[in-house]
């Protein structure tokens, strides 16, 4: 890989909001679990978070209720998750996880990033704050999984470089036989929202970083022959579509289409 992994450096604690009390957090170490035992709007810190606010009340796809449950689907009544979960990341420094096209990113006017966008400025009121586009099917999900990410660093740590590109992986399969096709989903919805292992770890590093005294990063590799380099770069593992072991893999510059022989899981 062109990109050169961070050395391995000290575990550092991580709040991880909002999570499945079930779910893949529960697996590492060093994480300070925030799930529905544990209100995470109260959070205070100090740690850098992880944040997964709830996000049914924010779909692109949500209406406004019906004659029977006018309250049921109420765009944006979260009951102030999503911004217990901004003020976090703002004050202490981590990263949000929320579906792609989430209406909170009007809601609280953060720009929106285009398809397969890099990180950009989150917009005149989140200054130094980043967000950007990705999939998940980059990261251990078997779906393609579009994602935006919310990024900010106490420290001015501008954010890693990601898989910002399209995935391989699909959510269904189309049967046709004469005229007639059919659709199939390949994942239930539990299964769909989960987080896969490589892409909670992504995570985790990201928060890591965002705290991290003097660390820079370079989107670009300074030579692309040099087997080592004195810039650290986070290491971020991807997958491709065969079956095989999953390996770690360092990060792909933006703009440029991820091309692995690394099995997936």
């Amino acid at each position: 890989s062109l990109l050169q992994p961070i050395p391995q450096r000290p575990t550092m604690t991580i709040a991880a909001l909002f999570i499945d009390p079930k779910g893949i957090y529960t697996t590492f170490e060093d994480i300070n679990l925030w799930g529905p035992n544990r209100d995470a709007r109260n959070y205070t810190g100090p740690h850098p978070v992880v944040a997964h606010p709830p996000c049914a009340k924010w779909s692109a796809f949500l209406w406004f209720g019906s004659m029977r449950s006018p309250q049921k689907h109420r765009l944006g009544d979260d009951q102030g998750c999503f911004a217990a979960a901004l003020n976090a990341v703002k004050k202490f420094g981590g990263v949000i996880e929320h579906p792609a096209h989430s209406r909170a990113w009007d809601a609280f006017n953060i720009t929106k990033p285009k398809r397969y966008s890099a990180w950009i400025p989150a917009g005149l009121f989140h200054p130094n704050c980043w967000t950007c586009y990705v999939e998940q099917g980059h990261y251990g999900h078997f779906t393609r999984k579009p994602t935006w990410l919310f990024y900010h660093s106490p420290q001015g740590n501008r954010p890693p470089t990601l898989i910002h590109t399209q995935s391989n992986e699909t959510t269904y399969i189309i049967l046709k036989s004469g005229r007639k096709q059919s659709k199939f989903e390949l994942a239930s919805k539990k299964q769909r929202s989960a987080t896969p292992r490589p892409f909670a770890e992504l995570l985790i590093q990201i928060a890591q970083h965002a705290v991290t005294q003097n660390q820079h990063l370079e989107t670009q590799p300074s030579n692309p022959t040099t087997t080592q380099t004195n810039t650290h770069r986070l290491a971020v593992p991807a997958t491709s579509s065969s079956n095989s072991s999953r390996r770690p893999r360092d990060s792909t510059p933006p703009n440029t289409r991820a091309t692995s022989s690394i099995p997936p899981p």
